[in-house]
């Protein structure tokens, strides 16, 4: 029993002894813990002292407030010229664009020209075969040279009274009979030979060596390009604003080329199936670059003020009250924005007349305007 409780006891020691050593090591661990902290809370509370000073330091560089206004160019409105024209479509036309055509029934022996080949008036296009006519002309020619004989004999019988009166006109007929049947004949080979009615160019040819031809048959086109005209049918709507004289541009898409001219004709018909009048502009072409049925824009100056105030057409803007731009106004030393309402007139090429509103001297905005609103200060800028 004693021995029981000395082991006890010693136990009891060990463990106490155990106890105690580890108390020490967390008490150690802990004040290392604190001292770590320490020093971070001091670090903690100088960064904070940092962060506030610079927050004062931005503040103070801050304080100064700046005002951003708009950005605007201006331009003062003068007095200018103002044209308005309307623009009509039209076609090229030549005055002189020939289809020559078969007259007789035939068999083509020579194409002379080819397309494009410059010709004169005269020149021989295209032969036919004319042996058949040749032939009847030799054999009437002879016929005609007999009868001729007898007929001047027959004449000086009659002029001597000698011989009937009736065997003179039988002969006289017979000698006149010939030299129409002669005619004929030398004026139907004359067709077998297609010659150029005009000065110009050989388009197209429309038979080949070796075909037949019959009257009607479409051989050959000439045409002559050096004077041509553009000829336009225009709306009624345009009656009386057009008249022979006007000044005209013409603007050729394809070419992009355009050309002055004036208008030649006006048309005193106006076409009911599609309620139009005729326009002719004639145009020289010396360079032959116009061609038959060429597109062309035909601009037609109707409108024209000597002196007026004119804008660019972007620069208006529409409201209930109607149209308005902005203009600047110098106000206490400011410039600033204001909505002005406008009478607009007629506009072309992008620009428009202001008949009401805007007088000779106003600044307006031009670049900018979309960005303003009235009243606001604005700064002028050059473009």
């Amino acid at each position: 029993m004693k021995l029981n409780i000395i082991s006890l006891s010693i136990i009891l020691l060990f463990f106490i002894t155990a106890c105690s050593d580890s108390e020490k090591k967390v008490a150690k661990e802990l004040e290392k813990k604190q001292a770590k902290l320490e020093k971070l809370l001091d670090k903690s509370d100088k960064l904070a002292d940092r962060i506030k000073d610079l927050e004062e330091e931005i503040a103070k560089l801050d304080s100064t407030e700046t005002e951003e206004f708009t950005n605007v160019v201006i331009e003062t409105a003068e007095q200018s010229y103002f044209e308005h024209y309307i623009e009509v479509q039209g076609v090229v036309q030549s005055n002189e664009n020939i289809l020559i055509s078969a007259e007789l029934a035939g068999t083509i022996t020579a194409v002379l020209v080819e397309a494009g080949q410059k010709v004169t008036q005269g020149q021989m296009l295209i032969r036919m075969d004319g042996e058949i006519i040749e032939k009847n002309i030799s054999e009437l020619k002879t016929s005609l040279d007999l009868f001729t004989a007898l007929f001047n004999k027959q004449k000086n019988l009659w002029d001597q009274k000698i011989g009937s009166e009736i065997e003179y006109l039988r002969a006289k007929n017979n000698k006149e009979t010939l030299e129409h049947k002669l005619r004929t004949a030398q004026s139907q080979l004359a067709k077998t030979m297609i010659t150029a009615p005009i000065n110009g160019t050989v388009d197209e040819t429309f038979i080949n060596k070796g075909e037949m031809a019959v009257p009607g048959m479409q051989l050959v086109r000439v045409v002559n390009l050096k004077d041509i005209k553009v000829v336009s049918d225009v709306s009624e709507a345009y009656v009386g604003k057009i008249k022979p004289g006007d000044s005209v541009v013409v603007n050729f898409p394809s070419l992009d080329m355009q050309k002055k001219a004036i208008v030649n004709s006006v048309g005193r018909y106006i076409k009911p199936a599609n309620r139009t009048f005729k326009v002719e502009v004639m145009l020289a072409n010396a360079n032959e670059l116009l061609i038959p049925n060429l597109l062309a824009g035909i601009f037609i100056r109707d409108y024209m003020l000597d002196s007026a105030v004119v804008i660019p057409t972007k620069l208006i803007q529409q409201s209930s009250k109607g149209d308005y731009i902005y203009v600047v106004k110098e106000e206490e030393e400011d410039m600033v924005a204001r909505r002005v309402l406008i009478q607009s007139g007629k506009s072309y090429n992008g620009s428009t007349v202001v008949e009401q509103g805007l007088i000779v001297g106003d600044e307006y905005i031009t670049v900018g305007f979309t960005l303003v609103s009235e009243g606001e200060t604005v700064t002028i800028t050059k473009e």
